[in-house]
Order: C-alpha cells, then structure tokens, then sequence
C-alpha cells in the first residue's frame, strides 16, 4: 500500500512539474510576441471613389520612401455632402496632413505630391524626435 501511494505521489509530482513548465513556456511566447513592434503599414479607410484614387496614388508615392517603413499610416475620410470629404493622414496616432477633396477638382495629381511631400517631412520630424528622446534617463513625463 505504501509504495503505490509513493508512486502516486511520484506521478502527481511529474504531471506538476510538466504544467509549471508548460505555462512557463507559454508565458515567454506571449512576451515574446508582445515585444514585436510591426511598421510599414499603409491603412485606407476613405469610402467615396475620388479619395479612393487619392489613396491609390498617395499609397504609391508614400512606398517610395524609406522612412515608410519606418512608421504606420493610415488615411481616413469624412464624407461631407456640402464640402466634399475631408482627408485626414496619421501617422503613428499624430495627424500630419488634412485636407478637403470635392468633385470639382481638377489637380488631384499636385494635391497628392504636394501631400506626400508634406507627409515625409512631417515624419523625419517625428522619427528625429523619438530618436532624441529614446534615451532610458529621460522618461516621457519629464521632457
């Protein structure tokens, strides 16, 4: 009687020990994937067929760039039926650029290179600024 119950006390042991291992292991995947920052992304959310053309061709000029694949973009539009729609660009959660699209344009073209250029400058200003700050000493809340 004594040994099966040290043999069940054995196996209960083995069966804790491989849990604790397994969670263990579990635990450093999530942190693992948690630490992967992902950047690149250029996200179009406009809805109306004149400020899908002006993503289209803001998206192939923005992929030129190197700094786009540094930071994340994305353009949203609210629609308007008296303005025509208003284009915001963000990138990584800062508005950089906004502008108004209406039917009766005729330079979509300008207003896409004048906004990329825009847009890039805006982002070097935002990518030299985080590089200024990522020093470990300075925290956020004291700059």
């Amino acid at each position: 009687m004594q040994a099966y119950f040290q043999r069940s006390l054995l196996i209960l042991l083995l069966i804790l020990f491989f849990l604790a291992q397994l969670s263990q292991a579990e635990t450093t995947k999530m942190n693992v994937a948690q630490d992967i920052p992902l950047s690149g992304f250029f996200i179009d959310q406009t809805v109306s067929p004149l400020a899908q053309q002006f993503a289209l061709s803001f998206s192939l000029q923005w992929h030129q760039y190197s700094a786009s694949e540094k930071v994340n973009v994305v353009m949203k539009e609210e629609p308007s039926a008296r303005w025509g729609s208003k284009i915001i660009i963000t990138v990584d959660n800062y508005t950089v650029f906004s502008t108004v699209l209406n039917r009766r344009m005729k330079n979509l073209e300008f207003l896409t290179k004048s906004a990329g250029k825009s847009v890039l400058s805006s982002t070097l200003a935002l990518l030299r600024k985080s590089n200024e700050y990522n020093n470990p000493d300075l925290a956020p809340d004291e700059i």
